[in-house]
């Protein structure tokens, strides 16, 4: 399987302008019919991730790699605001949502309560070290995903 790296992405003017940009090359990504795979950035870059491909695919599978849970509510798109943007809106649908890797002790138990209440998978970090048994399958089954520890 061919593998193409890309390179570092070349920060816009501002960070709605960054935002933009992911989202075109991951629009190219897809009419070339080339799976992303991102890697750094922050957490808030996977709301251009969901954005870029979904205008594609309706009904995605989403996993995130992160050590947080953050569910809060604001008008501009960042760490702390971006999944609740991402499964709260009306123009996205998602069908599966699997949030790996995080921290019990770093964690709003309110947030943690909501996504298993809604039925999303979630898995602790510790349940995760040693072994891929546990979380491969979520990748397997994931269109795409995003991830920071």
């Amino acid at each position: 399987m061919p593998i193409v790296d890309l390179g570092d992405l070349v920060s816009g003017k501002s960070v709605e302008d960054s935002h933009y940009i992911l989202q075109e090359v991951l629009s190219a990504c897809h009419y070339k019919r080339a799976i992303p795979v991102i890697i750094g950035g922050s957490n808030d870059f996977a709301f251009s991730l969901f954005s870029g491909l979904h205008f594609h695919q309706k009904n995605i599978n989403y996993t995130q790699i992160s050590n947080i849970i953050s569910l809060k509510q604001g008008e501009s798109i960042n760490e702390h605001t971006f999944l609740s943007k991402i499964l709260g809106s009306k123009n996205f649908s998602i069908k599966n949502y699997h949030h790996l890797g995080y921290q019990k002790h770093l964690n709003e138990q309110d947030s943690v309560k909501l996504i298993k209440e809604v039925e999303f998978d979630i898995v602790r970090l510790a349940e995760m070290m040693n072994s891929t048994e546990k979380t491969e399958p979520f990748f397997r089954k994931s269109r795409f995903g995003n991830g920071k520890l």
